[in-house]
């Protein structure tokens, strides 16, 4: 479960996500045609904050170094790839 103080969000903030994504519905409109109704369209959000609260628990393990810095993971946007010198650091990363 998700908690406000996990990504230092004011609990206001969380509940209203929580009330958004539970009431939210999208019909895409293509040319002049609107489909069929679908789910959350706060989906893509909710993914990155469930995912920054796992790469947090990443943030001290073992990884490369790199000028002195170790790295164990690069992100960009939705996109995340994990970093380590061995098979077995690897797998205690993805664990």
């Amino acid at each position: 479960m998700l908690r406000s103080n996990d990504l230092d969000i004011d609990g206001k903030d969380l509940w209203l996500m929580k009330d958004l994504y539970w009431r939210q519905q999208a019909a895409p409109k293509i040319d002049s045609d609107l489909s069929t109704y679908i789910g959350c369209v706060q989906s893509p959000d909710q993914f990155l904050l469930y995912s920054e609260v796992a790469m947090r628990e990443v943030r001290d393990m073992e990884g490369i170094k790199v000028n002195g810095k170790t790295i164990n993971n690069i992100r960009y946007a939705d996109d995340a790839a994990l970093i380590a010198d061995s098979e077995s650091k690897l797998q205690n990363i993805v664990d």
